[in-house]
């Protein structure tokens, strides 16, 4: 991570000033989780200090090696104290995803992942703690269904929503 002052010349010859944020690419899991006839997904709450507040999002984390595969598998296993295979996970979209174009480098590889579970494992993980307490992060695991996604006001939230929404 690094904050950037810069002037840039566009291709139009004019000159613009702006703080750019350099990030590392992130991966950002949608779960798909079916009981019986019921499709359920899980997200994250988190205090974001950008906001000041707690919001949900879908598990997601910074790529720190160039097998993108592994780095989705190892933020499903933190966020969401699931084991999953590499092989159960999904592309969601062809191309990485810009979140914040305007100042931030950062992309999104977006995926997701089909698991059949009971009311029971349901009631458990709902609520229950999770994250890396080591890196800051307090997380709080959440079953919502894909209606109530529809009203989460975040990036990776509508961003996922909006591309899983052919699968679901």
């Amino acid at each position: 991570l690094a904050f950037v002052d810069t002037v840039i010349i566009n291709k139009n010859k004019n000159k613009i000033n702006r703080a750019l944020q350099l990030e590392w690419p992130s991966v950002v899991i949608v779960p798909i989780l079916t009981c019986g006839k019921m499709v359920k997904t899980l997200m994250i709450e988190q205090f974001r200090v950008g906001s000041g507040k707690h919001l949900l999002e879908f598990p997601a984390g910074m790529v720190d090696s160039k097998n993108i595969i592994n780095n989705a598998v190892r933020e499903v296993k933190e966020e969401l104290n699931i084991s999953i295979k590499k092989k159960s996970l999904k592309k969601l979209g062809t191309k990485p995803i810009h979140m914040l174009p305007s100042t931030n480098s950062q992309l999104a590889h977006f995926f997701y992942f089909k698991k059949k579970v009971t009311k029971s494992f349901l009631k458990y993980i709902n609520n229950s703690n999770s994250g890396c307490e080591n890196d800051g992060e307090y997380l709080k695991i959440k079953v919502m269904s894909f209606k109530e996604v529809e009203k989460v006001n975040t990036s990776c939230a509508l961003v996922g929503l909006s591309l899983v929404k052919k699968i679901i």
